[in-house]
């Protein structure tokens, strides 16, 4: 039976986004995957949703802390295969443009905690392992890396 996770999120909300809630509450910069209907399935959109999120918080003097979760019964699902380009050329830039987003995490200079639940396959991944100085699981939860299923790199 899968948990639904009610995801931790702060008082003072930061800039609107589409699929990520920037957050802070008590010193914590808060940053929550919020697609929960898709699963947080994460496409270029959402990366760089996630990475401005962060930078956002990590630069409130009043964060100490950074903690990214997510909304609804799973971290993530993965990387939104319906957007990877066919044709070569355009892999090869949809993809140095993912590893410009996937970069921030680990690039944060301020500690980062992952708090995971249910799925976190390929995408969803790199947000929290092994980016996180620390990830707290729940009991349900699947890490992987799905993408040679799919042919992904």
């Amino acid at each position: 039976m899968a948990i639904e996770y009610k995801p931790f999120t702060g008082d003072q909300v930061y800039e609107t986004y589409k699929k990520v809630i920037a957050s802070r509450k008590d010193g914590v910069g808060i940053v929550t995957l919020n697609n929960p209907a898709e699963c947080n399935v994460i496409g270029l959109d959402m990366y760089q949703e996630v990475a401005s999120a962060l930078k956002e918080v990590e630069s409130d003097d009043k964060v100490l802390v950074v903690l990214i979760n997510a909304a609804g019964k799973d971290f993530s699902a993965g990387m939104d295969y319906r957007e990877m380009p066919t044709d070569y050329r355009k892999v090869v830039r949809y993809l140095d443009q993912l590893g410009t987003y996937i970069s921030v995490p680990g690039a944060l200079t301020k500690p980062l905690i992952g708090a995971v639940q249910g799925r976190s396959y390929a995408g969803g991944r790199p947000l929290v392992i092994p980016s996180a100085d620390i990830v707290v699981v729940a009991e349900d939860v699947r890490i992987g890396f799905n993408g040679m299923n799919f042919g992904a790199p």
